[in-house]
């Protein structure tokens, strides 16, 4: 059985027909004119919306002045570009992959948006905005050999399984880094807060929403330990596993501990009470993410009816 859509995914792109993006498409076509429906093959969710579409207006609207359009646009576009790296690279880590492009294009992708980059350093006169989702890269990239440590192993370390959940999404934090250099000033702690808080419920609910998948891969994800810690040993079958999973309660309550940790997320940044100015856009970002997960909760206690009938 199988329970609910993947929900990190949902994070990297708006749930969005692929026709209400023509100047995304214009831009790839202009960018990659021999590989336009192979970059869009990895560059588009499942819904066919560009990942991590619209992260720059929810970023760019915690202060104003807002960027400038153009800048904003091709900031965009290269982030979209980084994410698709992101995610192609953790679909091969996870060896998930189902398409060469996942290896072809990286390097590709990576050197396009580097260049676009560098010219809105140009047009702006702000520096070091490469030098920013570099060092993103450089979290990322340490994140993700942590995690394959983490998952060899059977315990739970909070401190550490905290940060590399973190840093898997290192990109959108350097983004915000990227958005702030370009409006001058630097990012508050409050905020920097907020957002990794934000990342962790995240990276925890796609860890939850892909239980199945670590487990017939032997990754002992951040909930598949959370299991090994209360059954007291890893499932011998991914049979025990699954029962667990839906006799237990335990998807339940990280599901639930989850949307309660987004919940409390939407409201400090609607509000703006922990020391940030209140922002709307993302609000109802993070609100889009909560009621997602609510879905997929309710998904899943229908499955488990049916689990339980048979």
């Amino acid at each position: 059985m199988q329970c609910g859509p993947a929900i990190w995914g949902e994070i990297f792109g708006e749930l969005t027909m692929p026709d209400q993006f023509p100047e995304f498409r214009e831009q790839i076509a202009h960018l990659f004119p021999r590989h336009v429906e192979s970059v869009l093959s990895i560059a588009l969710n499942e819904m066919g919306a560009p990942l991590g579409y619209r992260h720059v207006e929810y970023l760019d609207s915690w202060s104003s002045p807002g960027l400038e359009a153009s800048i904003a646009r091709d900031l965009r576009m290269a982030y979209v570009l980084l994410a698709t790296v992101v995610f192609a690279i953790d679909r091969l880590w996870d060896k998930q992959s189902q398409s060469d492009d996942d290896i072809l294009y990286p390097g590709f992708l990576t050197l396009s948006a580097a260049k676009i980059l560098s010219a809105i350093e140009s047009r702006s006169g702000v520096r070091g905005l490469v030098d920013t989702f570099l060092d993103s890269f450089d979290h990322f990239s340490l994140a993700m050999k942590m995690e394959r440590s983490a998952r060899i192993s059977q315990s739970l370390n909070h401190q550490v399984d905290r940060r590399h959940l973190v840093n898997r999404s290192r990109l959108f934090i350097g983004l915000f880094g990227v958005i702030c250099r370009l409006k001058g000033r630097p990012p508050l702690d409050a905020e920097i807060r907020i957002i990794e808080e934000f990342l962790f419920w995240m990276q925890r609910g796609d860890d939850l929403g892909d239980w199945r998948e670590d487990y017939q891969t032997g990754h002992n994800s951040y909930f598949i330990r959370l299991s090994i810690q209360a059954i007291g040993k890893r499932p011998a079958s991914e049979a025990e596993m699954e029962k667990y999973v839906y006799l237990s309660g335990a998807y339940e309550d990280e599901a639930t501990e989850i949307i309660n940790g987004l919940q409390t997320i939407e409201t400090a940044v609607r509000t703006g009470s922990e020391g940030t100015t209140a922002n709307p856009a993302f609000a109802a970002f993070v609100e889009k993410q909560r009621r997602s997960i609510a879905q997929v909760l309710s998904e899943f206690r229908s499955v488990k009816e049916q689990y339980l009938d048979h």
